[in-house]
């Protein structure tokens, strides 16, 4: 619908609301209050369609999403004192069938505050405290590695550049 309508991008903002919406949906339908194994093949499934868009498209797609953890298991102490603990180990993106490695380029963001200044008195009688913010992006995934590994704050379309120049090339319209 979007290129019909000579659109160039699609901006779809949070692809995991639809990942989740598919996975309720289909909870619902069957019954059910939690996804067993057996369920994500066809869930999956239903989910192919919209990568295979997200991958073909003519149309530049750019996708966010929520952050999720995967998680591993440690074992502390020794002996009777053996306890195995589920940590955090490294963040991904929270959509169904591994979302976020189909992306040519993968940045997690988050946003920084400098709290240094946060419980200051403010000087003058309605004096605002400024709190300073960053968005800064660490790029975890960039295909042509121009800016992988990465970390852009507060980036703007010049920190693409690279990425965008490259691509232009290969495309042979540079």
């Amino acid at each position: 619908e979007a290129v019909v309508m000579g659109a160039v991008a699609l901006i779809v903002d949070s692809v995991t609301h639809y990942s989740e919406e598919l996975m309720s949906s289909w909870l619902k339908a069957h019954r059910k209050t939690r996804a067993s194994l057996y369920d994500y093949g066809p869930i999956g499934e239903m989910w192919k369609p919209f990568t295979e868009d997200f991958l073909n498209s003519p149309l530049h797609f750019i996708s966010c999403g929520r952050l999720a953890w995967n998680y591993e298991t440690i074992e502390t102490g020794e002996g009777d004192d053996l306890k195995r603990e589920s940590v955090k180990s490294s963040s991904k993106l929270r959509a169904l069938k591994d979302f976020g490695y189909e992306a040519d380029i993968l940045i997690e963001m988050e946003f920084v505050q400098d709290r240094s200044q946060v419980g200051r008195k403010p000087r003058k009688a309605g004096e605002k405290v400024r709190v300073e913010t960053q968005h800064v992006g660490y790029v975890m995934k960039d295909r042509w590695s121009q800016l992988e590994g990465k970390l852009l704050v507060n980036p703007t379309f010049k920190d693409f550049e690279p990425v965008w120049s490259g691509e232009m090339e290969r495309a042979g319209t540079a």
